[in-house]
């Protein structure tokens, strides 16, 4: 996450007072909030800049650090709303960069988040990219930074619809296999009911001859169950819990079959009935569908940024100064990697190692380069009326 100083903000020690809310200026409240983010009373800051947002809604500069409490507080949606509203309004390169890429990172998490949902997590992952790609192209010595976290969410992106085709075969093939299991036990039920049948009449030589002929089917019926429970183990989690039942409706066919030699057709059925509803205990266990990542290298973290004039956002930071890691200007950020979250709002994207997956000649610059090129390309297919789609930092 990245955060920016500025100097008046150390006036807002001064700033804090027991003096009610509502007579504070913008401005003061969002020095008091500073102060306070500093000290790491994140709940606290978060109060004094949604007041200063109170008074300032279209502030960029508030809404930066109102995005930087909410991320310090988990709130993740909270704080890529903010910033995305920071970077639409900002007319500042540098704050607009840092507002997409903080998006970009808060979107990251969202995504990390919800890997038990590759569909969602997809969709983050792409919004993701769309706003890492915004902050590289500002340029304010966000490129490499950007450029990296860009490869890493498209091998994540990659990684997540990989896992998305796989968890959709495998619902295609527990489709499948539960709709045999439905066959299998409407066909074990009519054989109950022809045991029962049999077990109505009276005992003769005829009826002996059916109640073999019954238990060769019962025994047919059985090794099919036995290949289906194989087949079940291969069907995830949904699999093996299937897999127990049609171990007891193997167990009670083979009672069944055993029956119905020994010329008992009345135990036959109900061992028939038992092995019946274990087919679709089963069948239901395949069909209550349940199911299931690299982190991001932490980048410096610009501090607290906001300076706006009472009722209006006002551009702040011509002053050329760059964000710096100690929250200072005038001294430009490099990023590295942090083991703690960084002190601000956005982590960038690299599990300590992964960044060696990228091939050498594969600078950071090189892939903003391409993204550049894939754009305009996919841009001049719009124009020749061919169907093409590139999300863009402010569009999600």
């Amino acid at each position: 996450m990245r955060r920016l100083a500025w100097p008046w903000a150390a006036l807002s020690f001064v700033l804090l007072s027991s003096a009610p809310l509502r007579a504070e200026t913008a401005r003061g409240l969002a020095a008091q909030g500073n102060a306070l983010y500093q000290a790491g009373k994140f709940a606290d800051s978060l109060k004094r800049y949604q007041a200063a947002a109170a008074k300032a809604p279209n502030s960029p500069e508030i809404l930066y650090d109102l995005g930087n409490a909410r991320y310090r507080l988990n709130d993740l949606a909270g704080a890529a709303e903010a910033y995305q509203r920071a970077a639409i309004l900002s007319r500042d390169p540098r704050l607009t960069g840092n507002s997409e890429f903080n998006l970009g990172d808060a979107l990251f998490r969202q995504a990390e988040a919800a890997a038990n949902n590759p569909e969602e997590a997809i969709k983050k992952y792409q919004e993701s990219i769309s706003h890492f790609r915004a902050a590289g192209a500002q340029g304010q010595g966000l490129q490499t930074a950007a450029g990296r976290n860009l490869e890493i969410g498209k091998r994540r992106l990659q990684q997540a619809e990989a896992e998305l085709e796989k968890r959709r075969k495998e619902q295609k093939e527990r489709e499948e296999l539960a709709k045999k299991l439905g066959q299998m036990a409407e066909r074990q039920e009519k054989m109950a009911n022809r045991s029962r049948d049999l077990a109505s009449q009276s005992p003769s030589s005829a009826n002996q001859a059916v109640g073999q002929e019954e238990a060769g089917r019962q025994d047919d019926l059985a090794g099919q169950t036995r290949a289906m429970a194989e087949q079940a183990k291969q069907a995830g989690k949904e699999g093996q819990a299937a897999g127990q039942a049609l171990k007891q409706a193997e167990q009670a066919q083979a009672q069944a079959g055993d029956e119905l030699r020994a010329g008992r057709p009345g135990p036959a059925a109900t061992a028939q009935g038992q092995a019946a509803n274990s087919l679709r205990k089963a069948q239901e266990k395949l069909n209550g569908q349940t199911s299931s990542p690299d982190r991001q290298e932490n980048n410096p973290a610009p501090g607290p940024r906001t300076k706006a004039k009472e009722g209006q956002g006002q551009q702040a930071g011509q002053s050329g100064a760059k964000p710096s890691p100690g929250g200072q200007t005038g001294q430009a950020a490099s990023p590295k990697q942090d083991a703690k979250p960084p002190a601000g709002a956005a982590q960038a994207a690299v599990r300590a190692g992964e960044s060696q997956a990228v091939p050498a000649e594969q600078t950071a610059q090189d892939i903003l380069a391409q993204e550049q090129k894939d754009r305009l390309n996919r841009q001049r297919q719009n124009r020749a009326g061919e169907a093409g789609y590139a999300p863009v930092g402010r569009d999600w």
